[in-house]
């Protein structure tokens, strides 16, 4: 069995899901989580609280692959700013537990839930509910 977990990285919103991949395509729901970060807080001590939550969901289910959402040129240069300084700690976490990661796109991830890479949210949930029931 191969624990995966996936993080869809940002400052004000980190968003988190654990699943395990069994045989073939099976896979069954673990966890999932959406870590928030006062806006009012420094940068240094949102990405501090953040380090902590994500410290503590590794070392809870320990995963053995990290997906993370990679950071694509958005027109808010403070929300890719936050995003790229969230990825970078997820990304030091990984390395120094030996986690393997891969780096998604948001399409990537659209298509391989869904098979179209612009499917609406909606859609996507609608799949994710129906892949881990």
């Amino acid at each position: 069995m191969l624990t995966i977990l996936g993080v869809d990285p940002g400052l004000t919103r980190l968003g988190v899901g654990v699943i395990n991949k069994g045989e073939g395509r099976t896979v069954s729901f673990v966890h999932v989580d959406v870590f928030t970060t006062p806006k009012t807080d420094s940068v240094s001590m949102r990405l501090g609280s953040l380090q902590k939550k994500l410290e503590t969901l590794l070392d809870t289910y320990r995963p053995d692959v990290l997906a993370l959402e990679r950071v694509f040129a958005q027109h808010n240069l403070r929300t890719v700013m936050g995003t790229a300084q969230v990825s970078g700690v997820i990304l030091a976490l990984a390395h120094s537990r030996g986690i393997t990661v891969s780096l998604r796109t948001p399409s990537e991830v659209k298509a391989g839930v869904t098979g179209y890479g612009r499917a609406e949210k909606d859609q996507v949930g609608s799949m994710v509910k129906s892949i881990l029931g």
